[in-house]
C-alpha cells in the first residue's frame, strides 16, 4: 500500500506519501526527501554511522515536519543521505535512529521542510497519508 507522488507546487516540491503504518509513513517520507537529494543507499552499502534523534509529542503534521527537518539538517552536516533504521512513538517523546550514507554531492539542494500545507491523516480505508512541501 506504499505510494509516493510528486505534486506540482510553485518553486517548491510538494510530496504526498501513503503507507500502511505510521512507521512506514515516516520511512517513506524520509526516503522521498532523500531520493531528491542524492541516490539512495544500495543493498549492502555500509553506513558511515547512525544518529538517534528525539522529539516531543506534537500534532501529527508538526511531528513529521520536525523529524524530516532534523534528518535534513543532519544530512547536510554529514554530507550524506539518511535512511530510517527504526522509529518509536511514545506518550510524551518519540525517537528514531537514522543511518547515514556518504555522498559526494547533492543533486537537489533541499533547504527546508515547511509547515505550510503539511498534513498527516489516518485513512478511513486503512493506512496513513502525509503531504509536505520541500523548499528547494
Amino acid at each position: 500500500m506504499t505510494a509516493v507522488r510528486i505534486l506540482d507546487h510553485i518553486s517548491d516540491i510538494k510530496i504526498e506519501v501513503t503507507a500502511a503504518t505510521i512507521e512506514g509513513l515516516y520511512r517513506e517520507s524520509l526516503e522521498a526527501m532523500s531520493s531528491l537529494m542524492a541516490y539512495l543507499p544500495m543493498p549492502g552499502e555500509k553506513p558511515i554511522g547512525s544518529v538517534k534523534i528525539r522529539w516531543v509529542k506534537l500534532p501529527a503534521e508538526d511531528q513529521l515536519i520536525e523529524f524530516l527537518s532534523e534528518a535534513l539538517s543532519l544530512s547536510h552536516t554529514k554530507r550524506a543521505v539518511c535512511r530510517l533504521e527504526w522509529v518509536r512513538f511514545g506518550d510524551g517523546v518519540s525517537e528514531a535512529s537514522l543511518e547515514f550514507f556518504k555522498r559526494d554531492g547533492f543533486k537537489t539542494d533541499v533547504k527546508a521542510v515547511t509547515y505550510h500545507e503539511a498534513s498527516v491523516e489516518k485513512l478511513k480505508e486503512g493506512g496513513w497519508r502525509s503531504v509536505f512541501i520541500l523548499d528547494i
